[in-house]
């Protein structure tokens, strides 16, 4: 009986095993691989709207069940077979691979090579110098010089001979912020408070201030959310170098602003005393870096040397980056207050090229957004950029004083200023000596 309970038990488990068995082919049944397979794509560069055949199997027939997407950004398909599409390339695409998606199945192809293009337009202002608010086809700026932008794609303006602060909506109208429109020191409402060549803007989205450097009146501005001016470190119309709370600080001539950290502290290019100062949410206002002997030193807080920074602008990986304009370079402080030289040689020229071959003339305004950099090269006429690689390349302007829109390489520029960049990756320059704002766009 023990035998046969026992071989009775072991065919048992048998049957078990098999049914498990079998049941476990009746779960996972193999799947046919249904997703497409691209294996070329021709043209494999070119800029945006180009006319691209991509080739391969397991495609469809049916124009709605397939996508293409270029680096990301989803192109428009304007044919398809079961193994053929063709496809228009995005704007703002960049370098990167092909995807092909068909139903819910993708397959990812080879790196289409993007050509970018550039080109400037006109936004707001009439080229002549003078103040009127109102619409683009009507607006006046005086010698704009730095811009801020907000969350809602609304640009601040330093209107430095107008002695205003303007903002610009995204449909290009006008209107002032705060200044009476004449020279001096008040704080107050909007229509009582006066500026004296304010030279830079700068937007503190946690707090909603806008801060102002005051050139003139050597002093940091700061404004409230419906205009309303009060003096947040210096005293007015006196240059000095003091580090201590706000009102009795002293600065000389700053020309740029910058908010950064969940404190928003806000840092200064204090371009009289060639040095970089942060004003912190104690009001006390301390030297970041630097000293106020001109010079061209990397290092470390006041071991570093600047000659005359003109404009400051945080990047989104905790980098200070400055237009050391006397020096003719771009330099870049760490949070640790460690001041490096990014590009450029300390004398002035043009050249493009690596970070340590390229010549700029005069840099003042910069944009630090999304891994980049966007530099207005005043004295060159130009528009410059420096990628993460720090490799720089002109991106507008012909290098002779003009007003001309079009193709970034035929573009002219008098002496331009301030460059901030909306949600849209497009930038704006304030066109100093034109008295108008650009648009730049890289598409």
């Amino acid at each position: 009986m023990i035998r046969i309970s026992q071989f009775m038990s072991s065919v048992s488990v048998l049957f078990l095993l098999i049914g498990f068995a079998s049941c476990k082919d009746d779960k996972d049944p193999v799947v046919p691989d249904n997703s497409p397979i691209i294996n070329s794509i021709a043209p494999d560069n070119g800029p945006k709207g180009t006319v691209v055949t991509i080739t391969g199997s397991k495609f469809s027939a049916d124009p709605a069940a397939v996508q293409v997407f270029f680096n990301g950004v989803q192109a428009s398909v304007t044919s398809t077979s079961a193994t053929e599409i063709v496809a228009i390339v995005p704007a703002k695409a960049g370098p990167g691979k092909v995807r092909v998606v068909v139903g819910s199945e993708s397959g990812t192809g080879p790196v289409f090579n993007f050509v970018y293009t550039v080109s400037v337009s006109t936004f707001t202002g009439l080229g002549v110098a003078g103040f009127v608010d109102g619409d683009a086809s009507v607006a006046k700026f005086n010698s704009p010089r730095g811009m801020a932008i907000d969350q809602l794609d609304n640009i601040y303006v330093a209107d430095e001979l107008n002695q205003r602060i303007r903002i610009i909506a995204p449909n290009g109208t006008v209107t002032t912020f705060c200044g009476s429109g004449l020279a001096g020191h008040a704080d107050g409402t909007p229509g009582v408070a006066k500026f004296n060549s304010p030279y830079d803007v700068a937007y503190d989205g946690i707090n909603n201030f806008i801060y102002v450097a005051d050139k003139a009146n050597h002093c940091l501005r700061r404004l409230s959310i419906s205009g309303y001016a009060t003096t947040a470190a210096g005293i007015p119309g006196t240059a000095g170098y003091v580090d201590g709370p706000g009102t009795s600080a002293r600065l000389n001539s700053p020309t740029g602003v910058a908010v950064e950290g969940e404190l928003a502290s806000v840092y200064i290019a204090d371009a009289g005393n060639h040095c970089i100062r942060e004003h912190n949410y104690l009001e006390i206002l301390s030297t970041f870096a630097g000293s106020t002997v001109s010079g061209q030193q990397d290092g470390i807080g006041a071991s570093a040397k600047f000659s005359a920074p003109a404009d400051i602008d945080w990047d989104t990986s905790g980098y200070l980056y400055v237009t050391d304009k006397v020096n003719h370079n771009i330099r870049r402080i760490s949070m640790s207050k460690e001041v490096t030289t990014v590009a450029g040689i300390g004398i002035a020229g043009y050249q493009d090229g690596d970070g340590f071959q390229a010549l700029f003339n005069a840099p003042e305004g910069i944009s630090a957004m999304n891994g980049g950099l966007v530099v207005a090269d005043v004295a060159n006429q130009r528009i410059r950029g420096i990628d993460a690689m720090l490799k720089v390349t002109s991106l507008a302007g012909d290098g002779t004083q003009g007003w001309g829109d079009g193709t970034g390489a035929i573009a002219k520029f008098k002496n331009p200023g301030g460059v901030v960049r909306d949600s849209n990756g497009d930038y704006f320059i304030a066109d100093t000596g034109n008295h108008l704002i650009r648009k730049l766009v890289i598409d």
